[in-house]
């Protein structure tokens, strides 16, 4: 088995999410919007990886990250993701619920 793209992707929104949580105002959350990455190479699972975000643009309510993930030192996946600040009671009044 080795480490999938799906959950590559998952730690790499993970970090972006965490990265600016602490900035946003009260009952305001961060929602992924755009997902652009490349799964580079294969990694075994049980492998320690980790994931960085670093901030290359705010636009409105919109912070784009750079994201890397590695196993060690060597690259497994990098791209960007976009995600949306957004007030989490008005959010949730949109949602549909079954």
């Amino acid at each position: 088995m080795v480490f999938a793209t799906p959950q590559m992707i998952f730690a790499m929104e993970i970090v972006c999410e965490a990265s600016i949580a602490p900035l946003l105002p009260e009952g305001a959350v961060s929602v992924g919007t755009h997902v652009d990455v490349q799964h580079l190479a294969a990694t075994a699972v049980g492998a320690t990886v980790r994931s960085t975000a670093t901030v290359t643009a705010i636009s409105g309510q919109f912070v784009t990250f750079e994201v890397l993930s590695y196993e060690g030192t060597k690259i497994i996946g990098q791209g960007s993701h976009t995600r949306a600040c957004v007030d989490l009671e008005r959010f949730m009044s949109g949602v549909n619920r079954p």
